[in-house]
């Protein structure tokens, strides 16, 4: 249904709140995450790492509401690693392999790496300010080797 919506608009530039988008984000939140997975090779990488996307919602004064996707890479040091973070479509749609991460090692990731560099940009591109408020959903999570990518598994997912 979205998609031939989609095949029969001319789209240049569309928004996240447009409404293709926003049944395509409906469509895929309530997949599985072992169905929606995305792995792809590494090179470079000198440590495992985590690439996270979030989807960011910003409140302004009065009704005024933005929407935006924040990619936030980290190694397994806690390192933030902004070239994956500028490619991050480049690692969706590759081979799937076994995660290369324990539950600790995910949740110590997300509460000590990812959620403070979220904060931090969030804070430096102006989206979190005192006077509006914002929520943010992660929407992506892709563990990193120096070999390849590895998919999260649904059953061993952070607290």
């Amino acid at each position: 249904m979205v998609d031939d919506e989609l095949a029969k608009q001319k789209i240049e530039l569309m928004g996240l709140d447009h409404s293709v988008m926003v049944q395509l984000l409906n469509r895929w939140r309530s997949e599985k995450p072992e169905a929606v997975g995305a792995c792809a090779k590494v090179s470079g990488l000198r440590h495992r790492g985590i690439l996270t996307v979030w989807l960011v919602q910003t409140f302004g004064n009065g009704t005024e509401v933005s929407t935006h996707l924040v990619p936030i890479a980290v190694d397994e040091l806690g390192q933030r690693i902004p070239t994956v973070e500028k490619q991050y479509r480049d690692y969706f749609g590759q081979s799937e392999r076994a995660s290369g991460f324990d539950a600790r090692e995910r949740n110590q990731l997300m509460i000590d790496s990812v959620e403070p560099a979220l904060q931090r940009e969030l804070n430096h591109r102006g989206l979190a300010t005192a006077t509006g408020g914002y929520a943010t959903e992660l929407l992506v999570w892709i563990e990193m080797t120096e070999n390849g990518m590895l998919t999260f598994p649904s059953n061993t997912e952070p607290d």
